[in-house]
């Protein structure tokens, strides 16, 4: 982990965890951390060497361990993500995320590292996501490697949490041709792509070559019910689909969901609209204001996904095989909508 986009000094996991579990960004938590029992702010930088916390950042000399303490405490509202606790979560979930940085790293490496899944001394993902940045910029190596890890450490933002809504995983971008691009209008999907645009302009590769010009963010994203996403997560989760392999793969879900989505959308709207009509009529007790509105609000979303009625209609009829006398009013061939 870099401290700073150029500096070569570098810090330990225990330093990260450390500050992951800050109390909080107040100057008095901060300090205590930095500084154990030091002076107030005003004495500090000139005997701050004095005070430093034995066996932290023990590899920075005393200048940028106290201008990493002064950023830490400048930049409050950039936090520290505990990116272990990302990955324990489970180990499916790890193998998820992993996957999901297998598939960004082939969005912006034309040559990425080819490693097997069961070798140990895989490299970590983040060092093929360098290659972009050294094509845009002209900057030193730390700072190369700072922007690599900090594009992992958004996209662990934006999945944290999330990994049940990660479809289609074992369909890499070489392989799945312009067919690979419509994963971007499912939510998730899209929020990554547009974390990693700015970052790296445009040194897309592949089939994604087009975001060299194009947007991301005006991808119309399909409407999604969260109901969907939950039942998917919990499938997930259940220990007889978690412990078996040919159950918990995302090809797997893919399949029983496209399965059962249907069916799932049809008695959910059901069921909303009967309980709205049943509190139009005032035969149940009334719903709070925020209960009705985010009940309408989610019969809207399943609307939109219910499969729309097929209409009616008439094979064609050659001249030839109808009847003249059948001919002389067109209202005997009239189909109401």
């Amino acid at each position: 982990l870099l401290l700073c986009n150029d500096s070569q000094q570098s810090i330990q996991l225990a330093d990260w965890n450390a500050l992951v579990n800050l109390p909080s960004r107040l100057a008095s938590d901060v300090r205590e951390q930095f500084y154990p029992n030091g002076p107030l702010e005003e004495d500090l930088e000139l005997v701050s060497s004095e005070y430093r916390r034995t066996k932290f950042l023990v590899s920075l000399d005393d200048e940028i361990y106290h201008s990493a303490y002064e950023a830490v405490l400048q930049f409050s509202d950039q936090r520290f993500p505990d990116i272990q606790a990302t990955l324990r979560t489970s180990r499916n979930d790890g193998k998820a995320i992993s996957r999901l940085m297998s598939h960004v790293v082939q969005w912006l490496n034309p040559s990425p590292s080819e490693v097997g899944d069961r070798e140990n001394n895989k490299p970590q993902l983040w060092r093929d996501l360098i290659y972009p940045f050294t094509i845009c910029s002209n900057s030193s190596q730390g700072s190369t490697e700072g922007q690599a890890r900090e594009l992992q450490r958004q996209i662990f933002d934006i999945v944290r949490g999330r990994v049940g809504e990660l479809s289609s995983l074992t369909v890499m971008p070489d392989k799945g041709g312009d067919a690979y691009l419509e994963r971007f209008q499912i939510p998730i999907w899209k929020e990554i792509l547009i974390a990693v645009h700015p970052m790296i302009g445009a040194q897309f590769q592949g089939v994604l070559a087009k975001f060299n010009t194009q947007d991301p963010a005006t991808i119309i994203s399909q409407r999604e019910s969260t109901l969907i996403s939950a039942i998917r997560l919990g499938i997930r989760q259940v220990p007889e689909v978690a412990q078996n392999p040919a159950l918990r793969s995302d090809q797997a879900l893919d399949i029983i969901m496209t399965k059962i989505t249907p069916f799932i959308v049809a008695w959910a709207s059901e069921q909303c609209t009967e309980a709205l009509r049943v509190q139009r009529s005032g035969q149940a007790p009334p719903w709070p204001p925020s209960i009705l509105q985010s009940v309408t609000s989610e019969l809207k979303k399943l609307e939109t996904m219910l499969p729309q009625p097929k209409r009616r209609t008439v094979p064609w009829l050659q001249s030839s095989a109808v009847p003249q006398s059948s001919l002389r009013s067109n209202s005997a061939y009239r189909i109401s909508p």
